[in-house]
């Protein structure tokens, strides 16, 4: 009885009178045997022969699909290296990973019933993150840059962002009470002291030169996308040289537009 080439089902020959029972069970077996679900350990998978069929490798947990010369893993989260993704990618539920620079990867997925304007949520990002460790000062009463500008980062698209900062601060002030404070600046939105970290010293509490090491993290929504966040420092008076050192910034994704 010949067969089909690709899947090897059978069919009547055309110069024989067809049994009709016998070839529709042989068709019926072929069939219910190609459709079944393969599984098995990786090591149990039979070779590729037949192009189109599938095979979960139990002690894996990864899905092959059977080239007809080759098994090949299939991935089902796609991968997008533009933003936004394709239209037919923003559905309830899609994740995929946005591969933005070199090794940097997101895992974001879609949902449409968050209240927020940025549906796609963060599964997993890397943080970005910037050091400045060199000893800079000023007396500006003001936010400022130090000699070393930041330390910055860049955030590549319009969303909400975790962000951090720390330093390690201190002032020769001869014994004034006054307070070193680190911030950052948003792009044009100037350095607030809702951000700040700060540290109080001098007179009686605290000794000069005594060295405080701070840090904390703020939420901060509707960040524009390429918006630079840049650290940036001021002291609360009194005329005294404010020291920073070990300065550091980090910011994290928590959602995406």
């Amino acid at each position: 009885m010949p067969n089909t080439p690709r899947n090897q089902i059978p069919y009547p020959p055309g110069i024989e009178l067809p049994a009709g029972a016998t070839y529709l069970q042989n068709l019926a077996l072929s069939v219910d045997d190609y459709m079944k679900d393969l599984s098995g350990t990786l090591a149990a998978r039979p070779a590729a022969s037949f192009a189109g069929r599938c095979y979960f490798a139990t002690d894996k947990g990864v899905l092959y699909r059977d080239t007809g010369a080759a098994w090949v893993a299939v991935h089902n989260i796609p991968i997008v290296t533009t933003w936004p993704p394709p239209a037919a990618l923003a559905v309830d539920g899609m994740i995929l990973d946005y591969n933005i620079t070199g090794p940097e990867i997101w895992r974001l997925r879609y949902r449409a019933a968050s209240p927020s304007t940025y549906k796609w949520e963060v599964i997993s990002a890397f943080a970005r993150w910037a050091q400045v460790l060199t000893d800079q000062t000023t007396t500006s009463t003001t936010y400022t840059d130090l000699a070393t500008n930041g330390p910055d980062v860049t955030v590549p698209l319009e969303g909400d962002y975790f962000v951090e900062i720390g330093c390690n601060q201190y002032h020769a002030g001869g014994g004034a009470t006054t307070s070193a404070n680190m911030s950052f600046a948003v792009g044009a939105t100037a350095a607030i002291d809702d951000d700040r970290v700060m540290a109080l010293m001098g007179a009686p509490a605290n000794t000069d030169f005594a060295h405080y090491s701070c840090g904390r993290c703020v939420r901060k929504n509707a960040i524009p996308a390429s918006a630079l966040l840049r650290a940036k420092y001021r002291m609360g008076g009194g005329v005294v040289t404010g020291h920073w050192r070990n300065r550091w910034i980090r910011v994290r994704p928590i959602r995406v537009i």
